[in-house]
C-alpha cells in the first residue's frame, strides 16, 4: 500500500540509500531497492521486488506492531511483534540467516 501522508511519525531512520517511518506501529519504506532493502517479501523470496530501483513514494511493509528499526546500507532490521526481522542483502550474512549466500531478501526472523 502507497502511504504518501508521511504526518503523524513517531520515529524516522535513515540508511545509506533507503528511508523508513514508524506511523501508528506501521513500517514504512522508501529509497533505492536494489537489494529489496525498501519492498521485500515476509514469506515468499523477492515477492514484492520492484522492477525499478528507486521507491520515490513511501510503501507499507508487511510488518506490524512496529517499535523500532533500523538501516544498514542495504539490509534493514526492525523490532515487530516482539522478535527482530531483517531484510535486504545478504552477501556477508546481514540476515542472520547463517548462510551469507543464499541470496535470501525477503524477510527473516533472527531471534525470538
Amino acid at each position: 500500500a502507497v502511504a504518501s501522508d508521511l504526518t503523524q511519525v513517531d520515529d524516522l531512520e535513515m540508511g545509506w540509500a533507503s528511508s523508513y517511518a514508524i506511523r501508528s506501529q506501521k513500517l514504512l519504506a522508501w529509497g533505492m531497492n536494489d537489494f529489496s532493502e525498501v519492498t521485500a517479501a515476509p514469506t515468499e523470496k523477492n515477492a514484492f521486488k520492484s522492477a525499478e530501483n528507486h521507491i520515490t513514494t513511501a510503501v507499507e511493509l508487511p510488518l506490524s506492531q512496529v517499535i523500532n528499526v533500523s538501516a544498514g546500507v542495504v539490509h534493514s532490521c526492525a523490532v515487530a511483534q516482539h522478535k527482530i526481522w531483517c531484510w535486504g542483502d545478504n552477501s556477508a550474512g546481514e540476515l542472520g540467516s547463517g548462510d551469507p549466500m543464499d541470496g535470501t531478501y525477503s524477510f527473516r526472523l533472527v531471534l525470538f
